[in-house]
């Protein structure tokens, strides 16, 4: 699992995820890569993922990893308006494809009473 550290320039005020735009063809990834997979670009942007977001698939964990409180765990793919997809945790009890989210900065889990933090999905209300 990745530290929640990677992604940087989440403050109390704003939630936000960084990403990576390829200066060739506009693609963008969550993960910092040397060479775009899309077109072989090697330059790359950071940017900001943030706002509303849509749910594009879910499933519900009954057994999950150690540390884990929230059973069960709901995780999702959703999609940003600039159509970067990300794989995370949903909040809400109810749940439904196509559904509007936020990204939320919270408690994933604690391992061995170290709490590890990172980002989250909720409604948008």
């Amino acid at each position: 699992m990745f530290s929640p550290l990677f992604w940087l320039g989440v403050t109390e005020l704003e939630e936000r995820m960084k990403g990576f735009r390829c200066e060739g063809c506009g693609w963008i990834s969550t993960v910092k890569r040397v060479v775009c997979p899309r077109c072989g670009g090697k330059k790359f942007q950071e940017v900001y993922l943030s706002g509303e977001c849509r749910l594009l698939t879910f499933t519900r964990l009954y057994a999950v990893s150690e540390g884990v409180k929230d059973m069960p765990l709901t995780l999702g793919v959703v999609e940003f308006d600039n159509g970067t997809r990300v794989l995370g945790q949903i909040t809400s009890e109810k749940v439904s494809v196509g559904m509007k989210l936020r990204l939320a900065w919270g408690l994933l889990r604690v391992v061995d009473g170290k709490k590890i933090y990172g980002f989250k999905f909720k409604p948008e209300n």
